[in-house]
């Protein structure tokens, strides 16, 4: 059971109050009714199904213990990979570059554990750095610097070749979303509204504007920013709008309402959207917690189709259908150009799970329990799990590589063998 807690950043927050989505998990599952007699027996089947499965054809390729973090904000870490080399940062507030040993001083790699066997390559850190302050953002990076966002609402840029702060700007409060990364810019959006984009040489302002109003009562996550082209960025605003800007010079393009609410309770009209929107082939896609999921065509700028939704994590695509995690752990799969829901698969109602992704023919979620589970993305049966050290709630895909970092600090990289 996870506990109920309202968390008041006085420094940063300017008295906004944050919900963790365990604790808002937690919440509504007491307002709900008990389960009964028949629903507790059929969870315990469930649950000895899920503990007998066999492990899946996800491989773990990569795993380096960064030192344990806190798994509740485990949420706004995510690893990231440009070109041969992975970026990683645990919540204590140490950014590691992690690449392959043949290119890493000896001496220096000697004093660190090595990373197993990837690619039949062999990776170490070429650097760490100790920010100290702590993490609650990141790692993006780019081909000259990485960055963070501190607990003390600082983005810092760290010089990609030797790990030391290239550049630090005070943002007006912090963000939970890792920055989006161009060649030239860096794009922050903090929970106060406000999208700023910084020049990525020298972190001098380039722009900022207010897409969403700061509200006083919101989920403990951001969406990052998107780029949808060369020229514009998008982002998912917590009010349950979608907001278009133009890159270069900050200028508001256009924006589409996606969710609403009809509630009285403040904790019931939550609407915020705090995953990332999915673009495919022009179409974009977006789901907000106790709001919906919204198809819209950006070539035509309307509305394609709308439906009834509540998610806290971003979605997956594959074989014509967009896969959703409600916010209860039921998983779903919708075809992309109606709407209709596909199939549904509920063994793990209840459960805190992470974003979907699709990896090698697998549709796979992470757990607060710390297992990857494996389902067939073309009708959601349950196919197997690999277990993981520390809970799991963001997946990162790139490359057919899954990354992630635990609860418990641990790094690591997952790819499907073949069948």
């Amino acid at each position: 059971m996870f506990n109920f807690s309202v968390t008041t950043h006085r420094q940063v927050l300017n008295k906004v109050n944050s919900i963790s989505l365990a604790a808002l998990l937690a919440f509504s599952a007491c307002s709900s009714n008990a389960p009964t007699k028949a629903e507790r027996a059929q969870n315990e089947a469930t649950k000895r199904i899920i503990d007998a499965a066999a492990s899946t054809r996800l491989t773990n390729l990569v795993s380096y213990d960064m030192g344990e973090s806190r798994d509740r904000e485990i949420l706004s870490l995510t690893p990231v990979k440009v070109g041969a080399d992975y970026y990683a940062a645990n919540l204590k507030g140490v950014v590691y570059r992690f690449v392959p040993s043949t290119t890493v001083d000896q001496a220096k790699a000697s004093k660190m554990p090595s990373f197993l066997k990837l690619a039949q390559a062999t990776y170490s850190p070429q650097w760490q750095y100790n920010v100290k302050k702590g993490i609650i953002a990141g790692v993006s990076a780019n081909a000259t610097v990485a960055t963070v966002i501190t607990r003390e609402a600082k983005l810092l840029a760290l010089d990609v070749q030797t790990g030391q702060v290239k550049w630090e700007n005070q943002l007006t409060t912090i963000s939970y979303a890792p920055t989006l990364m161009t060649n030239d810019l860096v794009v922050c959006y903090t929970i106060d509204g406000l999208l700023t984009a910084y020049n990525s040489s020298d972190g001098q302002l380039k722009w900022k504007v207010r897409v969403s109003k700061e509200d006083d009562l919101q989920l403990r996550g951001q969406a990052s920013p998107v780029l949808y082209d060369s020229d514009t960025v998008l982002v998912n605003a917590t009010n349950g709008r979608l907001i278009a800007v133009d890159l270069a010079t900050g200028v508001l393009k256009w924006e589409h309402r996606v969710s609403f609410s009809t509630k009285r309770k403040d904790i019931d009209r939550m609407i915020d959207v705090i995953g990332e929107p999915l673009l495919y082939h022009n179409q974009l896609y977006s789901v907000s917690y106790q709001g919906k999921m919204t198809a819209i065509d950006l070539l035509g700028q309307r509305q394609n189709w709308q439906i009834d939704a509540s998610s806290l994590t971003s979605m997956a695509t594959s074989l014509g259908q967009l896969y959703e995690v409600e916010s209860d752990g039921v998983i779903r799969a919708i075809d992309l150009k109606t709407g209709d829901v596909q199939w549904t698969c509920d063994i793990f109602k209840g459960q805190l799970l992470s974003n979907p992704v699709v990896v090698g023919g697998l549709l796979v979620v992470g757990s607060h329990s710390g297992n990857l589970y494996s389902l067939s993305p073309s009708d959601g049966k349950f196919i197997g799990r690999n277990k993981v050290n520390g809970s799991i709630s963001k997946l990162q895909m790139t490359d057919q590589q899954l990354l992630l970092i635990s609860g418990s600090g641990i790094f690591s990289v997952w790819q499907a063998t073949s069948k």
